[in-house]
């Protein structure tokens, strides 16, 4: 998707000494900072936080359809456990 915005003159001569330092085209480095100041804001998703470790356990069980549901259960009684 394409987005178009302003630039200060000095942001952009800033911008493009930036990306040259870094050895980069400057939309490569302009969708870099965005990236990261979207995960600055929003955070990262559970996914990205547990990285390789998603589907990468055996459960040692063949049906594993009811595992969602087991696992909220668990999660409601842990929570309703004083500490």
């Amino acid at each position: 998707m394409a987005k178009s915005f302003r630039l200060s003159a000095e942001l952009e001569r800033r911008l493009e000494q930036a990306a040259e330092r870094a050895g980069v085209p400057v939309s490569t480095f302009i969708r870099d900072a965005v990236l990261e100041r979207c995960q600055a804001v929003l955070g990262h998703s559970l996914v990205d936080e547990l990285g390789d470790s998603v589907g990468a356990f055996e459960s040692g069980r063949l049906d594993t359809t009811k595992t969602g549901r087991e696992f909220t259960d668990l999660l409601a009684i842990k929570r309703r456990t004083p500490k």
